[in-house]
């Protein structure tokens, strides 16, 4: 569980960088440091953009396993899709934010290197 909190630690770096504007970091906004600018390069659009929807995806993932104790519940398998089904929501224009092809393929990977590291630990 010290993992997938630094995980969810991890993931709100990236906002205290560039998207300060964000509902979760206005309590702290005072305390803040000012925004990076923002230059696009590819690591930079990496880490702005796709960095904590994989981190939090990987803390659920971890989190899910743990309080399930290896065992697949319905439960995990909602897990599993979860991301998926909310980045086909914003296609649909069935929830907020920006469909983005590229989430669907970082929570892929996320998703098969957690399977794989799952099944080696088993």
């Amino acid at each position: 569980m010290a993992f997938a909190a630094a995980l969810l630690a991890a993931g709100i770096v990236p906002y205290v960088l560039w998207q300060q504007d964000v509902l979760f970091l206005r309590p702290v906004a005072g305390w803040l440091p000012e925004e990076i600018h923002f230059a696009g390069t590819l690591p930079e659009r990496f880490f702005r953009y796709h960095f904590a929807d994989i981190a939090w995806y990987a803390a659920l993932l971890l989190s899910q396993d743990q309080l399930a104790r290896g065992t697949a519940t319905p439960l995990t398998y909602a897990v599993y899709a979860l991301p998926f089904v909310c980045e086909a929501a914003q296609s649909a224009g069935l929830m907020p934010g920006t469909f983005d092809p590229l989430d669907l393929l970082f929570y892929l990977i996320t998703l098969m290197i957690f399977l794989i590291w799952k099944r080696k630990r088993n």
